[in-house]
């Protein structure tokens, strides 16, 4: 009879085994779901960063087309004296492409801001993935010394 207990348990341990390996399969498919939902954002990430690069690169044009501007106002100075009504409408265009200048710049920064946060999130993600998977780690190892102690009882 204590043999036959003993081979009761035996299956149930079995039993239990086999409903943990296959809650740790999900865990495992719940992971591979998660990463690939990382790996999703982190290419919407690379694509933010690029357009943010092509904006910037507009923002040199824009910048470039504004040196030269200025160098041509510089090199006009003699005629300033003579076209006064002139130069106030040059100045107001100048300031009006300022002000546009700004306008991009500080849409430039809240960009820069948001892609900020969005990279602080996916560091917390990516901790909080790191985290479950040493829970999980720590568990199978458990599981695993559990499983070599029945082994050496039997």
């Amino acid at each position: 009879m204590p043999l036959i207990r003993t081979v009761d348990n035996l299956i149930r341990t079995v039993d239990n085994l086999i409903r943990t390996v296959d809650n740790l399969i999900r865990t495992f498919d719940k992971l591979i779901r998660t990463t690939d939902k990382l790996i999703r954002t982190t290419d919407k990430l690379i694509q933010t960063t690029d357009k943010l690069i092509q904006t910037t690169d507009k923002l040199i044009q824009t910048t470039d087309k504004l040196i030269q501007t200025t160098d041509k106002l510089i090199q006009t100075t003699d005629k300033l004296i003579q076209t006064t009504d002139k130069l106030i409408q040059t100045t107001d265009k100048l300031i009006q492409t300022t002000d546009k200048l700004i306008q991009t710049t500080d849409k430039l920064i809240q960009t820069t801001d948001k892609l900020i946060q969005t990279t602080d999130k996916l560091i917390q993600t990516t901790d909080k993935l790191i985290q479950t998977t040493d829970k999980l780690i720590q568990t199978t190892d458990k599981l695993i010394q559990t499983t070599d102690k029945l082994i050496r009882t039997l």
